[in-house]
């Protein structure tokens, strides 16, 4: 969500995120449960933490919000000390 300037559709977003977990051959099988697990667990709590807003519900248009930079540098960072 760092990285989007404006708004991103939630397909979209499940797309890149099946694409870095699973490689260029993910399947159906890997989008649905990429999708299903944002779309249970995962919107909920970063709009609660401010890193993003789904006002169309979860399924629609994102939104970053505030705290989208802020966690994507402690990502960064957590993966260079963990390398």
């Amino acid at each position: 969500m760092a990285n989007v300037s404006d708004v991103i559709p939630m397909r979209t977003l499940v797309d890149e995120v099946t694409a870095r977990e699973f490689g260029s051959d993910w399947t159906t099988d890997n989008r649905t449960t990429v999708y299903t697990t944002f779309y249970q667990q995962h919107i909920s709590v970063l709009e609660d933490a401010d890193v993003l807003s789904a006002p169309d519900g979860p399924s629609g248009t994102l939104y970053p919000e505030g705290n989208a930079e802020p966690l994507a540098e402690l990502i960064t960072f957590i993966g260079t000390i963990t390398d």
